[in-house]
């Protein structure tokens, strides 16, 4: 056998809420709110950090340095004279070359008649 119970719902109603209880919307807006301002607050923290951050200074080349530059910057331009000097050799040598190719073709060419 089944039996039923009713229930007031004067039971489960708030203490010391007289009105009956309704279910309020949810401020969604405010979740956004709350997300750009911890947005800008990250930015503004990234922001002064890095610009309070001590930033190291280079120091000025001492003249022991500079002459190191300075033999280097020689040792550079010696090598990519001697480079640009291989290279012409090179184009010598293959102008050379194609020639000897270009006058054995006619040499083969004509030793076929």
């Amino acid at each position: 056998m089944i039996t039923t119970v009713k229930i007031h719902v004067e039971q489960f109603s708030r203490r010391g809420y007289s009105e009956p209880f309704e279910p309020r919307q949810r401020n969604t807006k405010c979740y956004l709110v709350t997300l750009a301002m911890n947005r800008a607050f990250l930015i503004a923290a990234i922001a002064l950090v890095t610009a309070t951050a001590p930033v190291r200074a280079q120091a000025p080349p001492t003249d022991e340095k500079r002459q190191q530059l300075e033999t280097l910057g020689k040792t550079v331009r010696a090598q990519q004279a001697e480079i640009a000097a291989n290279q012409a050799k090179i184009d010598e040598k293959l102008a050379a070359l194609a020639e000897t190719v270009r006058t054995a073709r006619i040499f083969a060419s004509r030793g076929g008649r």
